[in-house]
Formats: C-alpha cells, structure tokens, sequence
C-alpha cells in the first residue's frame, strides 16, 4: 500500500476551497464543474477520489478528504480508520483519527478470519526462542515509528516487525 501524499491531501484542501468539491458530513462527495458524485469502490475497497491537475492525475481517498474537510491536516504517522470496517462507509462520525498500529489491530478484531491462525501449542513451542521481551513488542505495536527505524532499533528486519504489528507472531501479547 502506498503512504497518502501530504501533497494530494494540501491539493484538494486547495481545490475544495475554491468550491470545486461539495464534501458532506454523510462521506458524500461531488465533483461539481459536472455534479460527479464519487461512488466506486476501488481495488483496495477505498473510493478513490481523482482529477486530473497539471496534466497529472492526482488521487486522494474518500475517508482522508471527509476528515481533511471536518477534521483538519492528518498528523504524521497517523491514519484515518473506519470504526465499522467497512471501507466505504464515509460517514464523519464513522471515522477516526489512529496510529498506523491501532488501525491493523482494529480491522483484526473485527476480522478475525483475515488473522494468521497461531496454536496455543505453536505459542508455548516459540516463547523460548523469542528475541523481544513483551514490553518491546507492545512498544512496537502503540508506535509512530516507521518498519525500518523500529527493525535498526530492536536489531531485527522489516518483516518481524510487520508481523508483530499484524499480530502474525507475539499473538498472546
């Protein structure tokens, strides 16, 4: 998945203010040089938001542009999440404002079928071999920091510590 651009997000900030968007509090948002209501699910389950500016196409996800208008500037190394799950529901009040951490853990507690299943026995087999103390991991997890700085700080790679934020491995912490 790509970061969203502070650039995108300043430039339909722009293109708002100069009323080229209507953005309700509902998620619903209109182009309105054609009264474009913006509807379709992208590949990700986001609706993606588009136009063309300076003969390139700029993007900007739905629930960003929602909080950007109600909301204001999106702090770094924060993310906007969908408290139902569901990726299309728009809605302000549906939205908030979370760590990159927060957001993997919600959508594994609302689906858990999409979580690695780990055995208690596989848990009790791997807790010996286990380089990171509890304390470390629940660091990891409630962090800012990006995958690589936490890897060189914790002298593991990038994956271990993908996996830990996922809950793939260190589940019972």
């Amino acid at each position: 998945m790509a970061l969203p651009s502070i650039e995108n997000d300043k430039l339909f900030m722009k293109l708002y203010k100069l009323g080229l968007f209507k953005v309700n509090k509902s998620g619903k948002i209109t182009y309105l040089p054609t009264s474009f209501i913006f509807t379709k699910i992208g590949s990700s389950g986001y609706i993606p938001i588009s136009v063309k500016h300076e003969g390139k196409k700029k993007a900007i996800q739905a629930h960003r542009f929602v909080w950007l208008v109600y909301k204001g500037k999106i702090p770094y190394g924060k993310v906007i999440n969908h408290l139902d799950g569901l990726k299309d529901n728009n809605k302000l009040s549906n939205l908030e404002c979370a760590s990159y951490s927060r957001n993997n853990k919600h959508s594994y507690e609302l689906n858990p079928s999409t979580r690695e299943k780990i055995s208690i026995s596989a848990i009790q087999t791997n807790k010996h071999k286990r380089k990171l103390t509890n304390k470390q991991v629940i660091f990891i997890r409630n962090s800012t920091l990006g995958y690589f700085t936490l890897a060189k700080k914790f002298k593991v790679g990038k994956s271990t510590i993908r996996k830990i934020v996922k809950y793939t491995t260190y589940a019972d912490v």
